[in-house]
């Protein structure tokens, strides 16, 4: 009798263990089938998941170091001010191999998607860039020049494509473009999205 009511009891507490357990056992469930998916979509598509552009206006000057003077056919006069205005487009991605965490709160699943990264070098349209000297337009810059200046210009407008990657503004894109990744490609959560709100957020971002 005594036997039978110690083996009643170690049953029991088995059973709510289990219980105390399966929230845990649900959530590392949820993560395995997720990064296992994650890094199937890899395998076929490669690492790199473009998650936004940004198209802007870039103006330089002397000031951001750039030497003008070395621009071919272009005489630029002692002591004037230079500076050029062209359109970049910024475009940026993520790693799908760094680094990703996925957990329940409340109502939503939380992913936490890797940092953004700048594709580099940006994409500057040089047939569109103005040079100006004492803020006055030069003329169109042969095809020569324009060549050179984007060799003047790129560590500056690499360097501008890092900031940009921190921005909300980039960060607001880039989330919905993960959004839409997860939902369509990882039918590891079409199961689990029926029933909660998907919400991602980047790495280092609070």
């Amino acid at each position: 009798m005594k036997t039978k009511l110690t083996l009643i009891l170690i049953a029991a507490i088995s059973i709510l263990a289990l219980f105390e357990l399966s929230p845990l056992l649900k959530h590392k469930s949820i993560e395995q089938r997720f990064i296992e998916e994650l890094m199937g979509v890899k395998s076929n598509a490669g690492d790199v998941l473009e998650v936004g552009t940004l198209n802007s206006a870039a103006s330089l000057s002397q000031e951001e170091k750039i030497d003008f003077t070395l621009l071919p056919g272009v005489n630029i006069p002692f002591n004037t001010k230079v500076s050029i205005t062209v359109p970049v487009t910024y475009r940026f991605h993520i790693l799908l191999s760094e680094k990703w965490r996925i957990g329940e709160r409340g109502d939503s699943i939380l992913v936490t998607a890797p940092s953004i990264h700048a594709s580099q070098p940006p994409a500057p349209d040089m047939s569109a860039a103005q040079l100006y000297i004492d803020a006055s337009i030069y003329p169109k810059l042969t095809a020569e020049a324009q060549k050179r200046l984007q060799e003047l210009i790129t560590p500056n407008l690499k360097l501008n494509a890092t900031k940009y990657a921190n921005s909300e503004l980039v960060r607001d894109s880039a989330r919905k473009s993960v959004e839409k990744f997860l939902q369509s490609r990882l039918s590891s959560l079409a199961k689990d999205l029926k029933r909660k709100q998907l919400a991602v957020r980047f790495d280092g971002e609070n």
